[in-house]
């Protein structure tokens, strides 16, 4: 079972759900309060010692970075893929997302 460890709020954490959504993924859900600062506490830092959401746990293996999440989530799920089979598509869509996560991102930060 996939335990996503994420919060309402941030769009790294919204992306990931989206994906979740998309592949018709289930997976249970752990809310990490950014207001309470649960990101600080011991539990969740040994999953992410950077104290940042969201967290994917699968079985044993820890997966964080919204990014590579949701990269991770279409290579496991057969069915439809989110990315383009073509190499050179492929390319132009991590150049897409590497935009998103280095400067839209950063821009809805407080």
């Amino acid at each position: 079972m996939l335990e996503l460890y994420h919060h309402g709020s941030p769009v790294y954490a919204a992306k990931v759900r989206m994906v979740l959504a998309e592949k018709d993924m289930a997976w249970t859900g752990h809310y990490i309060d950014l207001l309470k600062g649960e990101q600080f506490a011991p539990d969740y830092l040994k999953l992410n010692p950077k104290a940042l959401v969201p967290t994917l746990v699968d079985g044993g293996s820890i997966i964080g970075e919204s990014t590579v999440i949701c990269e991770y989530l279409d290579h496991i799920h057969s069915g439809t893929p989110l990315r383009p089979a073509k190499a050179v598509e492929t390319a132009r869509m991590r150049n897409w997302t590497k935009f998103i996560d280095e400067f839209v991102h950063p821009m809805c930060a407080a």
